[in-house]
């Protein structure tokens, strides 16, 4: 059987995994088959970037984190990895990943270094595309990321409450390209989860 609580310890998981998604398995969600058989199709062959895309509160984010956990306990199990614990993992909305330039600028830190926190762990769920506000600096940065990622063939996820032409309109042509040609997973035929557990 499987030890998440180990997996999750060995790889960093639960520093990066929002607080409400730390424990949660593919087992632990009801229904909703139909995706997580392309979400496991997707983990035997993560060559492309994956895209959860709906309106919010359809549960994108858990489902990115569900799928990171079971992909890292897939690596742990097969022994692809010897040394599970060097395997890097990174979790950061897009709004975090400006504000924390904006704090490097102010700083006057090094920008390479900061690029790298996000281009270089070896999967990384880019959550809320679209969020951080509509600025050429911002939605630069985030093309970058992205690019850096896809040409190096770092594991991806992103989800996102944008359309495909918004996601065009803000990132351009290419960088669309590269997201939409991945695995794009709609969410947009299940119900609102937040609006229906209250």
């Amino acid at each position: 059987m499987t030890d998440f609580n180990k997996i999750s310890h060995l790889l960093h998981l639960n520093g990066c995994i929002p607080m409400e998604f730390r424990n949660m398995k593919f087992s632990d969600i009801k229904g909703l088959d139909w995706i997580k058989e392309d979400l496991v199709n997707w983990m035997n062959d993560p060559s492309k970037i994956l895209t959860l895309s709906s309106q919010p509160g359809r549960g994108k984010t858990l489902l990115a984190c569900v799928t990171a956990r079971a992909y890292a306990a897939m690596l742990f199990e097969t022994g692809v990895f010897p040394q599970p614990y060097n395997i890097g993992f990174k979790f950061a909305s897009e709004s975090d990943i400006s504000l924390t330039f904006k704090a490097a600028y102010a700083k006057r830190q090094d920008q390479d270094y900061i690029h790298r926190l996000f281009t270089a762990p070896d999967l990384f769920i880019l959550d809320d595309l679209g969020e951080a506000s509509n600025t050429e600096q911002s939605n630069e940065i985030t093309s970058h990321i992205i690019t850096t990622r896809y040409r190096a063939n770092k594991i991806t996820i992103i989800t996102t409450n944008l359309s495909s032409d918004d996601i065009t309109a803000r990132y351009g042509a290419r960088v669309t390209s590269r997201i939409l040609g991945g695995k794009v997973i709609s969410l947009k035929s299940l119900p609102d989860f937040r609006s229906t557990s209250n």
